[in-house]
């Protein structure tokens, strides 16, 4: 059906809204500066729950639904990631 006023169709799904709210409010760039902010995640001074949070903060951001396995495993090799080069640097490598 169409509304009679501006002849545009009814929103009727949860996915339409997000879609239609996204491209309103959201800047072109927002999921990709998302994904390099995941890609670049590095624990470096943050509790590993605290890194937990932005990590999975930032899945939600880029829409990524992975399963739970993938998710840890990513997010170990991050802390894998920045343990040696935060262990680098404080052995002055």
């Amino acid at each position: 059906m169409l509304k009679i006023r501006n002849r545009k169709e009814k929103i009727r799904t949860w996915e339409k809204m997000k879609t239609k709210l996204k491209a309103r409010f959201l800047p072109s760039s927002y999921v990709l500066d998302s994904y390099a902010q995941l890609h670049n995640l590095t624990q470096d001074h943050m509790s590993v729950n605290g890194y937990t949070r932005e990590f999975e903060k930032l899945l939600i951001k880029c829409d990524i639904h992975e399963p739970e396995e993938l998710m840890h495993g990513e997010a170990h090799l991050n802390v894998q990631r920045s343990t040696k080069v935060y262990g680098a640097k404080n052995k002055g490598l």
